[in-house]
């Protein structure tokens, strides 16, 4: 289904936004409409592009209208009424990659080609997708393990969240 006012109000009771507010252009209407759908106390997991500053040609070619700091994602999850259960940074490993990137871009160094995901050029049984994944799923449990302690940035932010009752 890919037109969520056909669902029914209350009628939901989990709703994932993975990587999908950056790409709306009014958030907060998109976010009442979906907030609309979910029963009360239904969960909400959000994950959003971390850091405004970091935004770059690649944004725009996936489409991004913004990227999103803690207390930004924070302020429009209250906005809303949402209860935040977790919240955390991910892909710490990662965001100072980016962030010499964003600078090697800004300098003017270097041409970049934006490619989306559909243009790797490896199968899912692969050993380099299979050890990227691994490196992946690995930063992503000590980026939650250390986000539990302390509030390091990373690439992207997740927020686990409740509908109020």
């Amino acid at each position: 289904m890919d037109d969520v006012s056909a669902l029914e109000n209350s009628s939901v009771d989990c709703v994932l936004l993975m990587d999908v507010l950056e790409h709306v252009e009014h958030e907060h209407s998109f976010l009442e409409l979906v907030l609309d759908k979910l029963k009360a106390n239904g969960k909400i997991l959000i994950t959003v592009p971390a850091w405004q500053f970091l935004f770059s040609s690649h944004d725009s070619f996936l489409k991004h209208y913004r990227r999103y700091s803690r207390q930004q994602m924070i302020s429009v999850l209250k906005r809303h009424n949402i209860e935040i259960e977790q919240n955390y940074y991910f892909f710490i490993s990662l965001f100072l990659l980016r962030c010499f990137s964003k600078l090697i871009e800004k300098l003017g160094k270097k041409e970049r080609k934006n490619r989306g995901v559909g243009q790797w050029g490896y199968d899912e049984r692969s050993i380099v997708t299979r050890t990227l994944l691994l490196m992946l799923n690995i930063d992503f449990m000590i980026s939650k393990t250390i986000g539990k302690h302390l509030r390091l940035p990373g690439l992207s932010f997740l927020a686990v969240c409740r509908k109020k009752g």
